[in-house]
């Protein structure tokens, strides 16, 4: 229904967008699925154990999702060139629906940990065939920029039930998993704020590769600071998991 350079910028925008996702989740996923397996028959563990990794997965992905929005166009510019300045605005538009997939990909562990992947498969025809149902919709209005936002606008009402139905088999609510990771959505949209304030003050003439660099390294330093001073809990526990990699490691050097 549309010409393939349009694909061809969708697909690029989607790629993107969903690449932080998949290899920080599939990392989590080899260590998590087994774990929370072992444990299937202990809600409150299983529980705690998914909304502190679902707290540590979005800690990571919630500012490089908001930064990607902030810094898109310096992104694109710099890394694949202006013949690609038309995907810009999906990628902005796309990486709102990440920051919902951020939430409802790790589900999946839920039900396979919980022995419900007749649930999953239910759930996944309803859920698919919405998508769906809104890309068309999409492609109805005309363009791809519609596409994108359809599919944006459909993750998001998904949302709830996404995140509700496989909370009942642990007895986890919608809201636990809005408490668990609010703080690192505020300190997101903080820095996010902050970068595209200094985007404002910086001359049109320097360099995208420049400019992306700054916002990037301010970037990162400001979610560092704001994560510090507020106290995260996710960044707590990232750092108390990095010093007990490094002590073993340095057992280990110390062993051989």
């Amino acid at each position: 229904f549309m010409a393939a350079g349009s694909l061809g910028v969708y697909n690029r925008a989607y790629r993107i967008m969903m690449l932080p996702i998949k290899k920080i989740i599939r990392a989590v996923s080899d260590v998590l699925f087994p774990a929370l397996s072992a444990i299937k028959n202990n809600e409150e563990r299983v529980r705690r154990i998914f909304l502190r990794t679902v707290r540590a997965i979005s800690f990571l992905t919630f500012p490089m999702m908001m930064g990607l929005i902030v810094v898109a166009d310096v992104f694109v510019l710099a890394l694949l060139g202006s013949k690609w300045e038309s995907a810009i605005p999906i990628i902005r538009i796309l990486c709102v629906a990440s920051l919902v997939q951020t939430l409802a990909n790790p589900t999946g562990w839920i039900y396979r940990s919980q022995g419900r992947t007749d649930w999953m498969f239910r759930w996944g025809l309803v859920g698919s065939t919405t998508l769906l149902g809104a890309i068309i919709l999409g492609v109805y209005l005309g363009s791809i920029e519609s596409v994108a936002l359809c599919y944006t606008v459909a993750n998001v009402l998904l949302l709830y039930p996404v995140l509700t139905i496989p909370g009942w088999l642990i007895n986890m609510s919608f809201m636990d998993v809005m408490r668990a990771v609010f703080g690192n959505f505020a300190a997101a949209l903080t820095m996010a704020a902050g970068v595209y304030a200094l985007g404002l003050s910086i001359p049109a003439v320097w360099s995208s590769w420049i400019v992306l660099a700054l916002q990037v390294s301010i970037g990162i330093g400001l979610y560092w600071g704001i994560a510090h001073v507020c106290n995260l809990s996710a960044y707590g526990e990232l750092l108390e998991i990095g010093k007990e990699r490094w002590n073993a490691l340095r057992k280990s050097r110390a062993a051989t």
